[in-house]
């Protein structure tokens, strides 16, 4: 099923690269009950905000669906960038993707 999920999002990304990367780029306010979601993959204080707020974003929704929640690992998957921050292909997660 991951492989699956991987190959439809390169597929995409394939047709319409700027729209996918626009989405995947993309993050959403969302409140407390989505953030304490057991698999969604939320982040607080994104886009350089340090505060209280929540965003949640396509891939991490998606993630959310395909994730083990006793694994508290990432989602499986993840988005693959280029030295200038272009999306090039969706993968696999593994650990020396983390940042």
């Amino acid at each position: 099923m991951i492989e699956d999920a991987i190959d439809y999002l390169n597929s995409l990304l394939e047709a319409d690269r700027e729209a996918v990367s626009n989405l995947v780029e993309n993050r959403v306010q969302c409140n407390n009950d989505l953030a304490n979601h057991p698999t969604c993959e939320v982040k607080q204080g994104c886009y350089g905000i340090n505060g209280s707020e929540y965003y949640v974003g396509m891939l991490g929704v998606i993630n959310g669906l395909l994730r083990d929640p006793s694994n508290p690992q990432p989602g499986p998957i993840c988005a693959v960038f280029d030295s200038r921050n272009k999306l090039v292909r969706f993968e696999k997660y593994k650990m020396e993707n983390k940042i």
